[in-house]
């Protein structure tokens, strides 16, 4: 088990630290994440605002993963999540990818990472997810 850190792009900061996004999906997880992992969860300019236990670690395609209706992603459609996808990576990504979902429980907040603003991600419709 080790530490290792992981970037939230900066439109999941807020559903993340308040609990509605648990999980991501990544391609080509070059820091091996492994169950029991603690993760430094950190924005794009490398600030890390939370730090959290990876409860879970699993392999499936971009379709299975979407027609899967996790919590936070369900919204999205099959085109819409490729776009997003092949947005983050060079390599192309297809519905037949196969990726890595990671699972994770926060353990503690770091400083006050994004107080200003709070009362704008407390306004989104966060129950949706």
């Amino acid at each position: 088990m080790g530490v290792k850190t992981l970037t939230v792009d900066w439109e999941h900061i807020g559903p993340t630290r308040f609990g509605a996004k648990w999980l991501t999906f990544r391609y080509n997880d070059e820091k091996s994440i492994l169950y029991g992992d603690t993760l430094r969860l950190v924005d794009p300019d490398g600030e890390c605002f939370a730090l959290a236990d990876v409860k879970g670690v699993f392999y499936m395609t971009v379709e299975e993963f979407i027609r899967a209706g996790f919590p936070y992603y369900r919204d999205y459609d099959l085109e819409e999540f490729l776009e997003r996808m092949n947005g983050y990576y060079d390599d192309p990504i297809s519905k037949h990818t196969e990726c890595k979902g990671i699972s994770y429980e926060l353990s503690c907040h770091i400083g006050d990472y994004g107080s200003d603003d709070e009362e704008e991600i407390e306004d989104s419709n966060l129950e949706d997810y």
